[in-house]
């Protein structure tokens, strides 16, 4: 049998009976006519076709390849361009001209976001944030968007600060967010590297790239929400890399206290980003698994006060200009379930949430976690075999990796648990989807290729057949 093989094949069956359920039973489960997603049942071909597929193929046969041979910088850049690539080849099968366009619509941002930039940025802002709480509940009398109670006000902030400097058309906009999604595999690959898996990173560049998650970064605000997550870890990451190497040699006091500063530093704009997301997404706070999961690889938590301390005065600046995330938290919950969402059966959404997660990360997925915990436990034997230093090369490597993966399975389990996301998880859980991914490393290299071209070949089927309404 194939390695992962079995994986790959329960998260298939998941999808399929995700799909097949609502068909068979006849329960309506509260979504567009292609549950567990958000999407629209609707075939088609379109201009961005034949570059996607074209992409696909150039991947799986010089992807791994390519991210083994070239220089860092240089595969940082490939990887980049190649996720913007397959980002705008899937959006174009509906046209490019619809980029960023559901951005536009009435329950999004950019409608509110244009307001603020006409009264002026900073007085904009200051008049959204005076009565934001008090504007979430459905029976306000000016209740917010669906987005926009839905999240802190930094997410439209977001938006009103590019439409303030210029970017006023949607197109644009959309681009800018599809730029921005790219940067996230770069910040996974220097994560991973910088906590000395260099090879790791490297094997998940193709996958990073070009995962079916792409339907949804280039057209939705939460992959900016991904991004700023993904680069507060990868700063982390270079904190405690550089407390790492500060430790590591013999330095007098004095030197080693000033040389430590920039471990802080790092740590600091760690701890700002993860305020910043905080201001942006509820479920931000769950990224305190992966945050937890860095300082166990590092086997210190000397920096956390830093990025406690960094997060907290952003929390502190919205809080003084007049929104209090604590206080705004459970009125979106009574929101949540005063609206469309207590429709939704929760014995079908409590498994289908991850079928449409599957959807997003792909169904190699099913491997990567398989393969993960079985080569955890070789790892653990192998740890007394002749070869010490290889075994232990090893096992150290399959540590990080397994950390990493762990924790965004622990971010799934409890954001699905909560019960605060009933469908659309395929957009809404996409900051979780890199970190899942990271699994993929664990899986043999003779499954690679497959397990990529698999990837390919849902993402893009599901980007035919599926229309997504972001």
């Amino acid at each position: 049998m194939r390695p992962g093989l079995g994986g790959v094949l329960a998260a298939l069956v998941l999808v399929a009976a995700a799909i097949a359920f609502p068909l068979v039973t006849g329960v309506d489960v509260k979504v567009l006519s292609f549950p567990p997603l958000f999407a629209e049942f609707r075939p088609r071909v379109g201009i961005g076709s034949i570059a996607a597929v074209a992409i696909a193929a150039s991947v799986v046969v010089w992807g791994f390849r390519a991210a083994q041979r070239l220089p860092w910088q240089m595969l940082l850049m490939l990887t980049a361009l190649v996720s913007v690539a397959w980002m705008l080849a899937l959006d174009a099968i509906d046209g490019l001209s619809r980029l960023g366009g559901e951005l536009e619509s009435a329950e999004e941002y950019l409608p509110t976001a244009r307001q603020i930039a006409d009264e002026g940025f900073f007085s904009g802002a200051s008049s959204l944030l005076t009565g934001y709480v008090d504007r979430i509940p459905l029976a306000s009398a000016h209740n917010l968007p669906v987005h926009l109670a839905g999240h802190p006000p930094g997410a439209v902030l977001f938006f009103a600060l590019l439409v303030s400097l210029g970017l006023s058309s949607t197109y644009a906009i959309g681009l800018v967010v599809t730029l921005i999604a790219a940067t996230i595999p770069l910040a996974i690959m220097c994560t991973c590297r910088n906590l000395g898996i260099e090879a790791h990173a490297r094997t998940l560049a193709p996958f990073l790239a070009t995962a079916p998650a792409a339907i949804w970064l280039a057209v939705s605000a939460d992959a900016v929400f991904a991004a700023v997550g993904t680069w507060a870890i990868a700063a982390l990451s270079a904190a405690v890399a550089v407390r790492s190497r500060l430790d590591g040699g013999r330095r007098a006091v004095t030197s080693r206290i000033r040389a430590g500063w920039p471990a802080v530093s790092w740590s600091a704009v760690s701890g700002l980003m993860l305020g910043v997301g905080t201001s942006m997404n509820y479920g931000f706070p769950l990224l305190g698994a992966v945050v937890l999961a860095v300082f166990a690889v590092a086997r210190s938590i000397r920096l956390l006060p830093w990025v406690i301390g960094g997060a907290l005065l952003v929390v502190v600046i919205f809080t003084v200009a007049g929104f209090f995330w604590w206080e705004a938290y459970p009125v979106l919950n009574q929101r949540y379930w005063d609206g469309f969402a207590s429709s939704r059966p929760p014995t079908y959404w409590m498994w289908a949430n991850l079928a449409a997660l599957i959807c997003a990360t792909g169904p190699g997925i099913g491997a990567g976690l398989v393969e993960m915990m079985r080569g955890s436990r070789r790892a653990m034997f192998s740890r007394h075999s002749n070869d010490a230093e290889h075994s232990n090369d090893a096992h150290r490597h399959l540590r990080v990796v397994v950390l990493l993966a762990s924790s965004a399975v622990v971010m799934v389990v409890v954001a699905d648990l909560s019960n605060m996301s009933r469908a659309e998880v395929e957009r809404i859980w996409l900051f979780m989807v890199p970190w899942l991914l990271i699994s993929l490393a664990a899986v043999p290299v003779r499954a690679r290729s497959w397990l990529l071209g698999l990837n390919l070949v849902f993402g893009l089927g599901l980007a035919h057949i599926a229309q997504s309404a972001w």
